[in-house]
């Protein structure tokens, strides 16, 4: 009778099987994850519209009177670069996430690429602003 020692190949199974698993349990999560962190950043879009509005309708009421103006319209600005600043921050992280679909997509083979315009300075201004607070 020949033995053979079978050990290393339930191992390498149990691996392969692990693998997939943990492949379907990130494209899930990639994809729960996208839905709330989308209807936060169209929040912080509907706040940045807001505080616009704000902005304009401190100014009318004001019709050029200094004093307390200023101050609101400093604290409007100051809300306007955290609610950017978040909204961007949801960005890249909605990126990230888009990423690691992007990675599963790879392994599936149906990953495709597109090409589009973008302007480096916005990039560098976006990451800056990110980084700003730490």
């Amino acid at each position: 009778h020949v033995f053979i020692d079978t050990t290393d190949i339930v191992k390498l199974e149990q691996a392969t099987n692990s693998i997939k698993c943990q492949k379907i349990m990130f494209t899930s999560a990639s994809h729960e994850f996208r839905t709330p962190l989308n209807a936060i950043i169209n929040a912080f879009d509907l706040i940045a519209m807001k505080l616009v509005g704000i902005k304009s309708e401190i100014n009318l009421l004001l019709d050029g009177n200094s004093g307390n103006g200023e101050t609101l319209n400093m604290l409007v600005e100051g809300s306007e670069r955290f609610v950017s600043m978040s909204k961007n921050s949801s960005t890249i992280l909605l990126s990230l996430i888009e990423d690691i679909l992007d990675l599963s997509k790879i392994e599936a083979g149906t990953f495709s690429t597109v090409i589009t315009k973008f302007s480096i300075v916005d990039v560098l201004k976006e990451i800056h602003q990110v980084f700003e607070f730490q």
